[in-house]
């Protein structure tokens, strides 16, 4: 299955998502900022198959920009909270989701949908 990178503040959302994702076979990596992301992406060597995050963290459109580099069709995930303006990162996510008060079944289902989908159009797609 697919690694993917969670890169996030809310250490509630990091691990609620991450157990979502590792259930259905996903391996989670998760981050609680860019600095974070990029020791994770150097210890591990691990190849990333999608990143998750919130564009609003400070250094997260320059690290997609960067990660993009190595990996063009690198598929992000950005997560919103409602009323934050997001004009500013719309280039660097290939979906912008809002980001759910729990996991439920509702809301774990629908993040699984969401990653496969994006998932499945990257790779159908280049």
């Amino acid at each position: 299955m697919a690694n993917v990178l969670i890169v996030h503040d809310d250490a509630g959302f990091q691990f609620g998502l991450g157990r979502v994702l590792e259930r259905a076979g996903y391996t989670a990596i998760l981050a609680s900022g860019v600095e974070e992301a990029k020791g994770r992406l150097e210890r591990l060597g691990t190849r990333i198959d999608l990143v998750i995050g919130d564009p609003t963290l400070r250094g997260f459109v320059g690290f997609i920009d960067s990660v993009r580099k190595a990996e063009p069709f690198l598929p992000v995930i950005g997560v919103t909270t409602p009323g934050e303006t997001l004009r500013s990162v719309f280039r660097n996510v290939d979906e912008l989701i809002p980001k759910p008060d729990n996991f439920d079944d509702a809301n774990a289902t629908y993040w699984l949908d969401t990653v496969r989908r994006v998932l499945t159009w990257s790779i159908t797609c280049f």
